[in-house]
């Protein structure tokens, strides 16, 4: 049986959430720390079996970042796999910045310094911590693959993602030869699939995001307007989205709507003053938006949340 662990900063007292977070994180992975809030409110889960260890974590907007394991006995490096849930994430390791939604899994070398940047709130991250002894015998050059991206619903990435899944839902009576199922999964999964180590139009998603969050009070916010800023065409910046299975007004709308529930938690502005400075100046249009996105009208939601 896997042994599961976790940890919630809820139980907490505000002012030090935070500290115990990070003092939690590394205990687990060593020289990772997040910036957040002081009063982070995040969960952590975890199971170890074999010599993998799986976490999740969900949690508000935060970075995470690893400073480097390369000071450590190679006995206690390790290499990630990493998936999201939803939305997107954004990754700097080593050179390279691009962004992962949640059909991909990435891979990287904890041995270098790395971060992700997480956005929105309630975002589950899955990661999967393998031995660097057990990768290099796998693969002698794993330290190239840092940074490469797999599919998580085609080939060998769609049965990782099954056994991955799997593991979640059956953690109380995994089989002994859970890990070693794991291991010849990414295996395959690297020998057969074209990894998508960045293209143009990855490249052009954390522009994108960046520009859209600091204009996200233009109630004429659009693909053409977004295209200028950047200078790319229409169909480049629609062509990013379409890697995130969405459309740059779907995005735009749904982080509005994102950033709206954020307000309605926390804040106690006017409802109409929250709809106006996300670029709405039709309060009924804000609303029918939020329900249909929520499922249940602002002020229902500012009260099921107070």
């Amino acid at each position: 049986m896997a042994l599961k662990q976790r940890f919630d900063t809820l139980d907490l007292p505000p002012s030090r959430r935070l500290d115990a977070w990070n003092d939690r994180l590394c205990a687990s992975f060593v020289n990772c720390a997040v910036d957040a809030s002081r009063d982070f409110n995040a969960t952590y889960e975890s199971l170890a079996f074999g010599s993998c260890h799986f976490s999740r974590v969900r949690g508000e907007a935060a970075k995470i970042q690893l400073f480097s394991q390369s000071s450590l006995a190679p006995a206690r490096r390790s290499f990630a796999l990493i998936a999201h849930d939803k939305g997107v994430a954004n990754y700097q390791i080593g050179g390279q910045n691009f962004c992962v939604d949640q059909s991909e899994f990435v891979f990287i070398d904890m041995s270098n310094r790395w971060s992700v940047d997480i956005r929105d709130d309630d975002k589950d991250l899955y990661k999967l911590l393998l031995p660097q002894t057990d990768m290099l015998r796998l693969f002698p050059d794993a330290a190239q693959l840092s940074g490469a991206r797999f599919s998580r619903s085609q080939g060998a990435g769609a049965l990782l993602n099954s056994v991955w899944s799997s593991v979640w839902r059956n953690s109380e009576s995994l089989p002994q030869e859970t890990n070693q199922l794991l291991l010849n999964a990414i295996q395959l999964l690297v020998s057969t699939s074209s990894a998508e180590c960045g293209t143009g139009h990855h490249r052009l998603l954390p522009k994108i995001v960046q520009f859209i969050d600091q204009h996200i009070a233009d109630d004429d916010l659009s693909t053409r307007k977004i295209a200028q800023r950047i200078h790319a065409s229409e169909r480049t910046v629609q062509l990013a989205f379409a890697q995130m299975k969405t459309t740059p007004s779907q995005f735009i709308r749904d982080r509005r709507m994102e950033l709206a529930a954020k307000s309605l938690r926390i804040e106690r502005h006017r409802i109409a003053d929250i709809a106006y400075d996300l670029g709405y100046s039709d309060l009924s249009l804000f609303s029918r938006h939020f329900k249909a996105h929520f499922k249940v009208a602002p002020r229902d939601y500012r009260r099921n949340h107070a």
